[in-house]
């Protein structure tokens, strides 16, 4: 996929590809767009990090403030695409990428103790692929560790709905704000 075939759909903001490499040596591709300050009347610029799917993984590399994940995974063969009509579970040992999220906030908590990042989790109600309890499990963890955790159940949505749905599209855009409002004053 490409940036300038969903250029329609960005609500007139301009996208670029820019490519990094995390502190581990990883290369990470990025969808970058700015604001002027002017426009937003921000004085103090925010950074808003949003991954969806495998790139959840990527946020413990990277030091930043705030992070939205769309899905996350932890390291339980039971969170592996629980399709009844494809053995996923039986094939879990093999997967090239294994998320440990559990593991992954701990370390986001360690390393942001003096300020510690926002995490926004919004989650599809009728998940056919990712057990119904791993979004409270999530929120949970991140309790325990102090990270502070706003998550959201879009009613109805099967997995790859949660972001299309309307209140999927509110829940995503209120974490966004709330992120944002949270970096600009300092919380």
């Amino acid at each position: 996929m490409r940036i300038d075939e969903f250029s329609r759909e960005c609500g007139g903001l301009q996208w670029r590809e820019e490519r990094i490499r995390s502190l581990d040596g990883t290369e990470i591709a990025l969808c970058v767009s700015d604001m002027p300050a002017s426009a937003t009347g921000a004085k103090k610029p925010v950074y808003i990090l949003y991954f969806q799917g495998n790139g959840s993984s990527i946020p413990p590399r990277l030091p930043h403030l705030s992070w939205i994940l769309r899905r996350a995974r932890d390291n339980d063969p039971s969170v592996t695409y629980t399709m009844k009509w494809l053995p996923y579970q039986y094939l879990w040992p093999f997967l090239r990428n294994h998320l440990d999220s559990w593991t992954n906030l701990g370390i986001i908590a360690k390393r942001f103790k003096e300020r510690s990042p926002g995490v926004y989790i919004v989650e599809a109600g009728k998940d056919e692929l990712v057990p119904g309890d791993h979004g409270e499990k999530l929120q949970q963890r991140c309790e325990h560790v102090g990270l502070p955790v706003e998550r959201h159940k879009v009613r109805g949505a099967l997995h790859n709905e949660a972001m299309v749905r309307a209140s999927g599209k509110q829940a995503l855009a209120d974490s966004i704000s709330t992120a944002a409002a949270r970096a600009q004053h300092g919380d």
